[in-house]
């Protein structure tokens, strides 16, 4: 009779499943790849008989731990007849400021099904229905209480132990329709070919549930085996063109972001690299093939952002816990060749962890920036930020000058003619920026006023290197309160140079300026406008002054070698980190000498026209005299003759040498020639004049006409705007 019993109460189970669960549509309907529908043989199977580390003592039913033939009135939840308490926990869901779906709300559905196992807070155990009575089934190799094993660590992203904080776990329970995909951008229309709702004689590969909400279902099937994960769509890449369907992965199935396709980070060309045997993260073959989840994983180390991998400050490998850290999942691969998880190919990927452990960098860490946490907060695809949160969370993160769905490759051109524009395929490529417009005339020699209040037109992928630069250093981002400059410990200008503020980079590049630097605009003074007939006193690429523009990083980055602004093979370009003050490829100290050529300013001018005292070009500058001064007309040689070691470049030139129009209460000011060549007098305006500037000037010439009567600092004694000078 016992015999009986149990041989109906079984086959009842069985066949309740069968039809609760659809066990009989075909598996090459409702999964792609290799995987079959086959519970015995996955982990969970928490029967005796089952292949996992945790198991039954004794139990051998297969499907009693999550369903049950005949579920009791009232249960928390019927269908699929599960056997299951919920939890009552309360759940911390992802956030994100550029999340379309609104604010979340708590799990339900199927998701719930699957947390009251996998949150940790009822043990595994414990069913409703076991011989007509609650029940806790033993089991072996369990967590604490006999709930989930916490595999690496419950704050790690090497755990199936989600925890009642899933702000680190991709969201769920929220409607996947048209809408969000609008608002959104980069989200496929749905219902798509592979995700769709589960209706009546119709199945979908990535199964939405009936209301239209995507739940840990849509991509994992509970029964499913030969698969990573449970999951219903493979984890690599098999062509890496696909950006859709059966050669891309799971992620692509959803999520369709732009300029993608061809990216850095996409493209097989591109991220070839290997991924070391045995590295940490279980991860084999080429870069491209993994890829969105070579830096994101959709159960991630708690305290990331944006579902990214390893994103902490937290310790360990892996990483468990912490505050958000974007650099930190950069640093996987971009780091030394010892560290990487990826074997590193022709100095790729760059070691950009190296320059930003240099004497003066970024401030890409938390506590560099004065905050607890990540202050970034991306608003949309584009990574776009408020104003606010630029001008009073001073930061700086890896996406806020790369988008890495779009980066590319591509290096500017570093010779003549040389222009500041940015392509579609350069490492800025598809990041937001801002462009300024100026009121006013801006063609030399008729320049505007550059006071006047300046406009910022937002784009959202910038063509030029500088508009990514201004959307932070610039009235843009704080206004018309300067930012103290950051002294934090190992990295902060602070006080270099006497400057404690950041500057206006946007009024200082400003082509309505008396002079300036040509990185928003050609200054047009060209070599013919500075009477200078034969020979070049700049260095290439920068020979057609005038007519040319550069960038910002030409001058900021890491140290170049002498005489040239190009970093050295194997060197990443850009601003991350130098050990020279202000992230400069050069030294720019004012208190430096003699001059030699690893000041910065010789990177591009030539120094032995500016600073030597014989060879090279001897009468090529704009300042010079038709009348030879100890034999000399070249007067920067003449000076430097006669100053020796004490000859400085902010003798006479701004110490912000970004561009200057003078200063308003000089009695000179606006008269023709006034403040050319970013030339600062004594009683200007800090930060622009030091403590070392000793200019002086009575009258202001044309370039090649500089007397011995223009300069008073020149005279011995007098005075001159109520100022006594003797000779430099």
């Amino acid at each position: 009779m016992k015999t009986g019993l149990y041989f109906f109460s079984t086959l009842a189970l069985t066949l309740a499943l069968i039809f609760a669960l659809n066990l009989f549509l075909p598996v090459t309907s409702d999964t792609y790849g290799a995987g079959r529908e086959e519970i015995s043989q996955t982990p969970h199977n928490l029967s005796v008989s089952g292949p996992g580390t945790v198991k039954a003592t004794s139990e051998s039913r297969v499907c009693v731990f999550c369903h049950t033939p005949h579920s009791r009135p009232g249960a928390d939840y019927q269908t699929p007849l599960w056997n299951r308490q919920l939890s009552t926990a309360y759940y911390s869901v992802y956030t994100s400021t550029a999340l379309q779906a609104g604010s979340l709300g708590q799990p339900d559905g199927a998701s719930k099904l699957c947390l009251s196992c996998h949150d940790g807070t009822i043990a595994l155990g414990k069913v409703n229905n076991l011989w007509g009575k609650g029940q806790t089934i033993q089991l072996g190799g369990t967590g604490p209480g006999g709930t989930m094993p916490s595999g690496s660590g419950e704050t790690t992203g090497f755990t199936r132990k989600l925890g009642t904080n899933l702000s680190n776990d991709h969201p769920v329970s929220f409607v996947y329709d048209t809408s969000l995909a609008n608002a959104d951008g980069e989200l496929r229309l749905p219902p798509t070919l592979y995700v769709k709702k589960r209706k009546p004689g119709e199945t979908a590969t990535l199964p939405l549930d009936t209301a239209g909400k995507l739940q840990c279902t849509t991509c994992h099937n509970p029964h499913l085996t030969g698969v990573d994960k449970f999951l219903r769509w493979p984890l690599t890449q098999t062509l890496d063109s696909a950006s859709e369907g059966p050669n891309s992965i799971l992620c692509l199935q959803c999520h369709n972001k732009t300029g993608w396709i061809g990216s850095a980070h996409q493209a097989s060309l591109s991220a070839d690299e290997q991924y070391k045997t045995g590295n940490y993260l279980g991860k084999t073959g080429a870069v491209w093939k993994h890829a969105c989840l070579n830096c994101h994983d959709t159960h991630t180390v708690q305290g990331a952002k944006h579902l990214l991998k390893e994103g902490t400050d937290g310790v360990g490998t892996p990483k468990s816990g912490g505050q958000p850290a974007q650099e930190e999942t950069c640093y996987m691969c971009h780091t030394n060749s010892t560290q990487s998880v990826v074997s590193v190919i022709s100095n790729r990927p760059a070691d950009i962890k190296r320059e930003f452990g240099k004497t003066y960098h970024m401030p890409i860490t938390a506590s560099e920036q004065g905050v607890t946490g990540e202050t970034h907060s991306a608003l949309d695809a584009n990574l776009t930020e408020s104003t606010s949160n630029l001008g009073s969370n001073r930061h700086i993160e890896c996406s806020d000058c790369h988008n890495p769905h779009r980066t590319g490759t591509q290096r500017h051109q570093h010779t003549a003619p040389h222009s500041n524009t940015v392509t579609a395929n350069s490492p800025l490529a598809g990041i937001w920026g801002v462009e300024p417009t100026f009121t006013g005339p801006t063609a030399f020699p008729s320049v505007g006023n550059p006071t006047a209040t300046i406009q910022y037109q937002q784009t959202t992928s910038i063509t030029r290197e500088y508009q990514t630069c201004i959307k932070c250093h610039s009235s843009y981002a704080y206004g018309e309160t300067l930012p103290q400059l950051k002294n934090f410990t190992g990295g902060g200008s602070y006080g270099k140079n006497e400057i404690t503020k950041s500057t206006d980079q946007a009024k200082e590049f400003n082509p309505n300026n008396a002079s300036f630097h040509p990185v928003i605009r050609a200054t047009g003074r060209s070599l013919a406008l500075r009477n200078i007939t034969s020979g070049n006193p700049f260095r290439a690429p920068f020979t057609q002054a005038g007519t040319q523009t550069m960038y910002c990083s030409d001058c900021h980055g890491a140290e170049t070698p002498a005489g040239t602004s190009t970093p050295a093979t194997g060197t990443p370009w850009g601003p991350h980190g130098s050990n020279q003050a202000f992230v400069l490829k050069g030294q720019w100290d004012i208190s430096a000498s003699p001059p030699n050529s690893s000041w910065l300013c010789f990177k591009c001018h030539d120094q032995t026209t500016y600073a030597s005292t014989a060879g090279g070009n001897a009468d090529v500058t704009g300042f010079r005299g038709s009348v030879r001064m100890r034999g000399v007309q070249n007067l920067h040689r003449f000076h430097r003759s006669r100053l020796g070691n004490n000859y400085k470049c902010v003798t006479c030139h701004s110490a912000v040498p970004h561009g200057w129009n003078g200063n308003p209460s000089n009695p000179l000011y606006g008269t023709p020639n006034y403040a050319k060549a970013l030339l600062v007098e004594r009683d200007d305006p800090q930060p622009y004049r030091t403590s070392q500037t000793k200019l002086l000037v009575d009258s202001w010439a044309n370039s090649g006409s500089w007397s011995f009567s223009n300069c008073r600092t020149a005279m011995r004694g007098g005075t001159l705007r109520g100022q006594t000078w003797s000779r430099c």
